[in-house]
């Protein structure tokens, strides 16, 4: 199993300082997103009848989580070949960009409670350079047996297993941000992790590396917004913890947010809040499976997703 560096601040090379010139050197480094691995996705789907399908991609579509056509289901699948074969895709993509660091925007797994499912996630990880760290971020999948609402048996064996749902480290100078989205969203099973992570965020944000950053990130699996963090859609918080959440983020200067869950890309812009959500490294619901690479540089946070080229 490869843990990650949760809650330690990973610093690389090329800090930003002054050269043998003595002018100041640039900050600019790259890492990459990943989001939705979910290993075991494939198979659920492949097994389900045309009339079971169309039923649960109508949910999706009532969501506003399917804007164009059901995507396609190969029949036949029984195992986790299919994101397998991404995940080591991603993972190769990783060891050849040699980025400063990896995250996973959530949903791991597909089903938390069958041991081969994290199994192959983590064996595969394990691939990943030994001088590349890795960060998680939980995912509605991976904090309860129904996908819904979190639980206090699952998030207590997730933390067991990967460490904590929320945490900070800094990069050169920028400071990000991982959050759980997902106790924000349907707080009401898990009582007290909303209020707990929200003072969190407020203190993060608060302190001198966040304030003293370039730029501040933040991670979760469900997307903050889609279009407008006051509407009722398909969000990573309730109202309430939403409003509180993008507040912070306004007040603090958090200007970039990348997420998954939708299994496709998805961007939006509200104030200065640009919310990133990143097509799946396992099953595409839109487009297709991949990658999205980001680089930060001293005026700028670009990001650009990169499809698989598999076989």
């Amino acid at each position: 199993m490869r843990r990650g560096s949760l809650s330690v601040p990973w610093n690389g090379a090329g800090i930003v300082g002054t050269g043998d010139s003595g002018e100041v050197e640039r900050m600019s480094f790259k890492f990459l997103q990943l989001a939705d691995p979910q290993f075991g996705m494939f198979a659920d789907f492949s097994q389900l009848s045309p009339a079971e399908r169309k039923e649960a991609f109508g949910r999706l579509r009532e969501m506003g989580a399917l804007p164009g056509a059901d995507p396609e289901v190969p029949e036949g699948v029984t195992d986790l070949g299919p994101e397998l074969l991404r995940f080591r895709a991603a993972i190769a993509e990783a060891n050849r960009r040699r980025p400063a660091f990896v995250v996973v925007c959530g949903d791991l797994v597909h089903n938390i409670d069958q041991p081969a499912q994290w199994k192959a996630l983590f064996d595969t990880a394990a691939g990943l350079d030994d001088g590349i760290p890795l960060h998680w971020i939980a995912g509605n999948h991976d904090l309860s047996l129904d996908a819904e609402e979190p639980t206090p048996d699952a998030l207590s064996a997730y933390r067991d297993l990967i460490g904590s749902d929320y945490y900070t480290f800094s990069v050169e100078d920028t400071f990000f941000l991982a959050l759980d989205s997902e106790t924000l969203h349907r707080p009401n099973r898990v009582e007290g992790e909303a209020a707990r992570q929200l003072e969190f965020v407020a203190d993060a944000l608060g302190s001198r590396p966040a304030r003293e950053a370039r730029h501040r990130v933040a991670f979760m699996h469900t997307p903050l917004f889609l279009r407008d963090p006051r509407e009722v859609e398909l969000t990573s918080a309730s109202r309430e913890n939403r409003y509180r959440l993008f507040t912070l983020f306004d007040d603090f200067g958090v200007k970039t947010v990348f997420s998954g869950h939708l299994h496709q890309n998805r961007v939006a812009q509200f104030g200065g809040v640009r919310q990133v959500a990143s097509g799946a490294v396992g099953f595409p619901l839109q487009g297709e499976s991949g990658y999205r690479v980001v680089e930060l540089t001293d005026d700028a946070v670009v990001d650009t997703y990169h499809p698989f080229m598999l076989d």
